[in-house]
């Protein structure tokens, strides 16, 4: 929709942060983020539930941030996982900071989601991200293989049985992300890509 001789400026999300700290996994959590209400984030909750009766390994923990109207419906969809899934319900920003770095992989499919800031949030503790290829996710997801929507759930689990199962592979995806947001997505970068912009229209930030 540009009009003509208009150029745009890609200015890639960012957390309002000049820095983050690289850290070495040393778990094997698993941590999913995101408010529950219906038609946005209850299908990835629902896809969630699907991946995790598709794990072939029984070593696995899943924590969950959140809360809203849709919380009972998730509940029942984690119900047949027993003490494997806990709820910490709605955090402050230090409380969830300290549940990203109890866990070792993000897990959020990322249906409907419009850019998902947990994403960033999770690369900025160095942890592993398992998501489907969506629109709205690309600008944010370290690169690397996330599976398409069309091959569904079990390609979800076959990505978390992969890390789970594989300690170096789960060091070095969690490094990719880390990189991948120290080097895009924090406040220093987006003011880089903010001032060449207004450069070349001769204006000085």
């Amino acid at each position: 929709y540009a009009p003509p001789g208009q150029k745009l400026c890609h200015l890639k999300p960012f957390l309002r942060r000049t820095e983050a700290t690289y850290r070495a996994q040393t778990g094997r959590g698993i941590i999913s983020v995101g408010m529950m209400r219906a038609r946005d984030k209850l299908p990835s909750y629902q896809l969630i539930a699907a991946t995790l009766h598709h794990l072939s390994t029984g070593d696995w923990n899943l924590s969950i941030v959140g809360d809203g109207p849709e919380r009972g419906a998730v509940e029942t969809l984690m119900q047949p996982f027993g003490g494997k899934v806990r709820f910490l319900g709605a955090l402050d920003e230090a409380d969830l900071c300290n549940a990203y770095r109890s866990a070792a992989i993000f897990l959020w499919p990322g249906v409907n989601e419009a850019i998902g800031m947990t994403y960033l949030e999770a690369q900025a503790e160095s942890l592993a991200v398992v998501a489907q290829d969506r629109p709205g996710l690309r600008d944010v997801l370290p690169q690397g293989h996330h599976p398409t929507p069309e091959e569904g759930s079990a390609a979800l689990a076959r990505r978390l049985d992969d890390l789970l199962q594989d300690p170096q592979l789960l060091e070095t995806e969690g490094r990719a992300a880390y990189d991948n947001l120290v080097q895009h997505h924090l406040l220093p970068q987006a003011a880089d890509t903010l001032k060449s912009g207004l450069a070349e229209l001769g204006v000085t930030a």
